[in-house]
């Protein structure tokens, strides 16, 4: 044996490279207290259904991230910032509402009137609705995710309804929470 062999291992070890570690895939923050303010965007009114439906559904998505919802003026380590914004983008023809069957009375006995569909396309809004989330730690309000979603949906269509767009806005957003989001999210 030759006095040299203790040195051989650390000395190897060093030609080497040190050993790889892996990058952490561990959230930038833990999950810890929150809290969620919804206010509406640009023209700052967001109507009410669909800002407190949005709101309710980004807090789901944090309860199911293991976060732990407070109520708004509590004293949460985070704050979720939500911003709604609605605008509309001008006519586009769309199917008329389906009218419903309804009975009439007469004075030869009651009537049944079965509406038939005239394939007629009406004008309604184009509205696109935005959905923007901000995590901020209370302490020193450093931004620690953010994201965005948006989509387009014929105004007054089942699509378009407030329970249907916070579902489908958050779901898109939260998707890979809490990696970041490349750029606003597009929901069809």
């Amino acid at each position: 044996m030759t006095p040299f062999l203790p040195f051989a291992m650390p000395i190897a070890l060093l030609l080497q490279g040190a050993p790889s570690q892996a990058a952490p895939t561990a959230a930038p923050f833990r999950p810890a207290s929150i809290s969620v303010e919804v206010k509406g965007g640009e023209g700052g009114a967001v109507p009410a259904a669909l800002g407190e439906r949005v709101g309710d559904a980004v807090e789901r998505k944090l309860l199911d991230a293991d976060f732990t919802a407070l109520p708004r003026p509590g004293p949460s380590v985070y704050l979720a910032a939500v911003t709604v914004t609605r605008s509309s983008r001008g006519p586009v023809t769309a199917e008329g509402p389906a009218e419903p069957l309804t009975a009439v009375p007469s004075v030869v006995g009651p009537q049944v009137v079965v509406p038939i569909p005239s394939g007629k396309k009406q004008l309604h809004g184009l509205m696109i609705t935005e959905v923007a989330v901000s995590i901020r730690r209370r302490s020193d309000a450093a931004e620690l995710w953010a994201g965005r979603a948006m989509t387009a949906q014929v105004e007054g269509s089942p699509g378009d309804a407030p329970a249907t767009l916070a579902a489908k806005l958050t779901n898109a957003l939260f998707a890979r929470f809490p990696e970041p989001n490349e750029g606003p999210v597009s929901v069809p």
